[in-house]
């Protein structure tokens, strides 16, 4: 008793000590304790994930990353004491490959979108492939591209509106952000694949409820806190957090639109062949696997993922082609022939704009060079290596 009164007195006198040179063995364990150290990097960076976390916050990151690979002459760099970022291209198989065993990391939980008190990953933000596969499986079918093909006459109306909007600008001579309206027409867009109905962007020429602010500031908080994924749980995945933010703009949303189509549906209306129609044909299938959270997960998902890279993808080709003003020309010019030869309605088909291999090489160029700035691909290492796939 007297030896333990003893160690309790000498704990009590040294406790910062004590604090202070266990945090120091975890510093020095996190650098030089995996085996990673032979990889080129800051020298900081391999002793906590706080240096990546900085530099994500108040930095431009991706570019700093290039930089260090330039840098360091070296396919691989060290961003985290489990980080490493790969830019060898030919390796994107076998990292991103089906049953590769490289899964993703905890960077994702930010992404999962609260309702009614609780968090369910939804098909981007699963961690789990099994769980992944067991949501996705009831509604596969709606992410093929014949179903795709099947979504194009309700984006016909959305075009047309768009065509309409800027038409107004042009005649008025008022300036526009081209690319916010263009982010606006994809928004509408998911808003017609999904619900058979806009958004409202286009129309009013405004952020609806403010989707568009929560999304990028949802996207800013998760490309920070996911480079440290345990502060999310302090930060929003708190019950005070909770009572304050109950849910997200796009699942109130959402649920608006599933309550409406339960009502056209009582009534015995007819139903357009939606996302939100085949997602309630997938539960009366799969009742087990979706249940109506899991129709607001699969919903919440497009809308906030679709409709930011659809946005992110239409912004590449235009900016491009107005940087290249010859490209631009030829483009107009073999558009202008395949419609006097016929070939073309007035709202091009997917497999009409198929016939058209100098349009196909700008989308295609396009979207090389904007990811060329973006091909750094990071994972992280837990004892079976895991994606930590890059959120820029």
């Amino acid at each position: 008793m007297e030896g333990l009164g003893q160690l309790h007195q000498l704990l009590q006198k040294y406790w910062v000590v004590l604090v202070l040179v266990s945090l120091l063995a975890r510093l020095l364990y996190n650098k030089y304790g995996r085996k990673l150290n032979s990889i080129p990097g800051p020298f900081l960076a391999g002793f906590t994930d706080i240096w990546r976390f900085w530099n994500t916050c108040f930095a431009n990151a991706h570019d700093i990353h290039i930089w260090l690979h330039r840098k360091t002459n070296s396919h691989f760099v060290r961003l985290g004491p489990r980080t490493i970022s790969v830019s060898d291209t030919t390796l994107i198989p076998t990292i991103y490959g089906t049953n590769s065993g490289f899964v993703k990391s905890d960077y994702f939980v930010p992404a999962m979108m609260p309702f009614q008190g609780s968090f369910t990953p939804g098909l981007f933000a699963a961690l789990d492939e099994d769980y992944h596969a067991r949501l996705k499986k009831p509604i596969n079918n709606a992410y093929s591209m014949s179903t795709m093909v099947e979504f194009e006459p309700l984006v016909d109306a959305t075009t047309a509106l768009l065509m309409s909007k800027l038409d107004d600008f042009a005649a008025s001579g008022t300036s526009l952000d081209f690319g916010v309206w263009l982010q606006m027409y994809a928004f509408d867009v998911l808003g017609e694949v999904q619900f058979s109905q806009k958004l409202g962007f286009l129309e009013s020429g405004k952020d609806v409820a403010g989707i568009m602010t929560d999304i990028r500031g949802k996207i800013s908080y998760a490309g920070c806190v996911g480079q440290i994924p345990f502060l999310d749980r302090v930060l929003s995945k708190n019950s005070l957090f909770l009572k304050l933010v109950p849910t997200h703009p796009i699942v109130n949303f959402t649920l608006d639109r599933m309550q409406e189509r339960a009502v056209v549906w009582a009534q015995g209306g007819a139903q357009k062949r939606d996302f939100l129609t085949r997602a309630i044909e997938a539960q009366a299938k799969y009742p087990d696997i979706v249940t109506d959270r899991t129709i607001i997960l699969y919903s919440a998902d497009n809308v906030a993922a679709g409709s930011d890279t659809t946005g992110i993808a239409l912004r590449s080709i235009f900016y491009y082609l107005l940087k290249s003003p010859a490209c631009m020309q030829k483009l107009v010019a073999e558009i202008d022939c395949a419609d006097r030869e016929g070939q073309l309605r007035e709202f091009v088909t997917w497999q009409e704009s198929n016939k058209l291999p100098f349009l196909q090489a700008c989308i295609k160029e396009a979207l090389r060079k904007y990811f060329s700035d973006l091909s750094t691909f990071k994972f992280s290492v837990r004892g079976q290596a895991c994606i930590r796939r890059s959120g820029y």
